[in-house]
Parts: C-alpha cells; sequence; structure tokens
C-alpha cells in the first residue's frame, strides 16, 4: 500500500513472503483505485528508516533508470529516498 502511495499509482499487487515457511508466500493483495491524499500513509511513509544500498552496491546516474524499476529516471523517482549522496 506504501508504495501505491508514493507512486500515486492507481493499482497495485503485491506478495508477502514468508522466508522461514513451506509456502511459496503467505498472502497476495489487489488494490485498485484513484490515489488520495491521506494523512496515516504520510506518516508511515516518513517513520520508515532510510534506505541504504548494499555494501559495494552503487546507485545509478541521475539521468539513469530507476532501480525500483518504475521505468522513470532516477532523479525524478527514487533519488530523494537516498538523497544527493552517492556510495
Amino acid at each position: 500500500m506504501i508504495e501505491k502511495y508514493r507512486r500515486k499509482a492507481l493499482k497495485s499487487i503485491s506478495f508477502g513472503i514468508m522466508v522461514l515457511d513451506a509456502k511459496p508466500f503467505e498472502c497476495a493483495t489487489w488494490v485498485e483505485g484513484p490515489w488520495e491524499p491521506d494523512e496515516e500513509m504520510e506518516k508511515a511513509i516518513k517513520a520508515e528508516p532510510d534506505f541504504r544500498p548494499a555494501p559495494g552496491q552503487k546507485l545509478p546516474g541521475r539521468n539513469e533508470a530507476c532501480i525500483c524499476g518504475s521505468g522513470k529516471k532516477f532523479k525524478k523517482c527514487c533519488l530523494r529516498r537516498f538523497g544527493e549522496e552517492k556510495k
């Protein structure tokens, strides 16, 4: 739900994967509907810890495709999640 909200998407599908369980996934969710502002989602997004790439992983250049797979340029998508710094 957070990614659907963050990207202002109309449709979203998500899977809950339980690593220690024998089942391939625990749950699946399909959410469809218009985007509208939500104070609780804004709080959840602000409470998320900063994402940092794995040691040795490089971030793409500002004009390269975003690592999240959205198809947008990195600067228009997830750059602000990493700040201007690159590791």
